[in-house]
């Protein structure tokens, strides 16, 4: 069972490579993060009940490096980063499309005694004739063929209620990711983040253009309780001062 479970983790680093996008991973690192991986893909494990974001273990790390007990924090898509975020940050907002894992990650929070975060329900709308295409940041579409004919508008507009620059971190890892971004970027503080997971995914590449200007910083790695490597993308929004010297260094 070690040796399939090796072989399946050497043979994802693999299509990555052929895919060219493990240029940001070293072989050092590709050692580094199996024995977490090959914990993570036991019977029964999931970032829910691990209490961790479902994303590469390096971004884990980098955003333990960010969040502060002073943190506001929002995310799409609820799960195990919704505890883990909480017990860092002051306070967390959870936005939600299924209502049956809404249900276990609620039941969670409770169990945990979690009374720092708001995590909400926002189910997608049905919509006859709605045309649209996932890529583009005001379609409010999903990729995926199961939510085909619904509109994720509530969903991604929920973050319209708070004021400009309100959160230090927004971490995308739901629905309509194009159109989150689009709605997220206003409402992160200079010097706050944007996060977004499986950012390789072509159906995401329009939406990050929309934070060329930022800083970036990229993880490329194995994804826990998959037998696939991802690339989890940050983007730090910058002051004026600090967009202007960017631009006058890269002139």
């Amino acid at each position: 069972m070690s040796f399939m479970k090796g072989r399946k983790y050497v043979n994802a680093w693999f299509r990555s490579i052929k895919n060219n996008q493990s240029a940001v991973l070293s072989a050092a690192n590709a050692v580094r993060y199996y024995p977490a991986w090959k914990a993570s893909i036991e019977l029964g494990k999931n970032s829910l009940t691990d209490r961790l974001p479902w994303i590469t273990f390096q971004a884990r790390s980098f955003i333990q490096s960010l969040l502060t007990p002073e943190s506001i924090v929002f995310e799409y898509g609820s799960g195990g980063s919704t505890i883990f975020y909480s017990k860092i940050a002051r306070h967390v907002f959870s936005i939600e499309h299924d209502e049956e894992w809404f249900n276990q990650v609620k039941a969670s929070l409770a169990e945990e005694g979690i009374a720092n975060c708001d995590c909400v329900l926002v189910l997608p709308e049905p919509t006859p004739n709605l045309d649209g295409s996932p890529d583009h940041p005001t379609s409010y579409v999903s990729s995926s063929e199961r939510y085909r004919g619904f509109s994720f508008y509530r969903y991604v507009t929920h973050i319209d209620s708070f004021p400009d620059g309100y959160f230090d971190f927004v971490a995308v890892d739901g629905r309509a990711r194009p159109s989150c971004i689009n709605h997220a970027r206003s409402k992160i503080k200079d010097g706050g983040y944007v996060m977004l997971d499986n950012s390789e995914v072509s159906v995401y590449k329009r939406a990050c253009q929309l934070l060329s200007g930022w800083e970036k910083h990229e993880f490329w790695g194995p994804v826990p309780y998959v037998t696939s490597f991802s690339r989890t993308s940050f983007w730090r929004r910058m002051t004026s001062s600090q967009h202007a010297d960017k631009l006058e260094l890269t002139s």
